[in-house]
């Protein structure tokens, strides 16, 4: 009777994963490496400028995407008011090209900015990774600098790799606290779409903030 039993009790104690049940969800992994300070001169960060980020990976498409992911969820969740231009002019022609070389901004620049748009702070970044097919690859560097006295109150830096076992344990999790259900999709499309794996590097982030 008990070697009976046995296979029946197996089978109610795995029972999920014979029938193709929900999997157990991970929990989250802390891939991005992030540093944030209260301003030194205490000024309030409202109201945000973005200013386009820096492509180091040679698909400009690509980068515009990615940011504009950013913008997304900083949008969705706002922490901040966000100012972002698409067809406007933010730096000029000798800034931009100083920030394209050398991936900061003088703080002259981020002064003007930030008075010009009415801004507390300006938002700065690069995407340095980008691999659109199988596995994916986003990276990311984001810096907040305060326009008050120019001190940087947010930076954050992170690469997520979907051929790595831990960024593809934080997809799962990601997707289960984040993802809208009702699409029919799975944690494992994530991985397999440029558009969702961004908006997934997005979301981890910003939450760094």
């Amino acid at each position: 009777m008990i070697r009976r039993l046995l296979p029946l009790v197996l089978l109610a104690t795995t029972g999920c994963a014979f029938f193709g049940g929900p999997e157990a969800v991970p929990e989250p992994e802390h891939i991005a490496a992030a540093w944030r300070s209260p301003t030194i001169d205490g000024h309030k960060i409202r109201r945000v400028v973005v200013v386009p980020f820096q492509d180091l990976t040679g698909h400009p498409e690509a980068a515009r995407a990615v940011q504009q992911s950013v913008i997304d969820e900083l949008q969705r969740l706002q922490p901040f008011e966000i100012f972002h231009a698409n067809n406007e002019r933010i730096l000029t022609r000798e800034e931009e090209e100083h920030f394209l070389h050398a991936g900061t901004i003088d703080k002259e620049a981020l002064v003007r900015v930030s008075r010009e748009h009415h801004a507390d702070a300006v938002l700065y970044g690069a995407v340095t990774r980008f691999r659109a097919y199988e596995p994916m690859l986003v990276g990311l560097k984001l810096n907040l600098v305060s326009a008050g006295a120019g001190d940087v109150v947010w930076s954050v830096s992170a690469l997520f790799d979907a051929g790595d076992a831990q960024c593809a344990r934080d997809v799962h999790n990601w997707f289960a606290s984040h993802a809208d259900q009702r699409t029919g999709a799975n944690w494992r499309t994530t991985l397999l779409s440029p558009a969702r794996f961004s908006s997934y590097a997005s979301s981890r982030v910003v939450a760094t903030w």
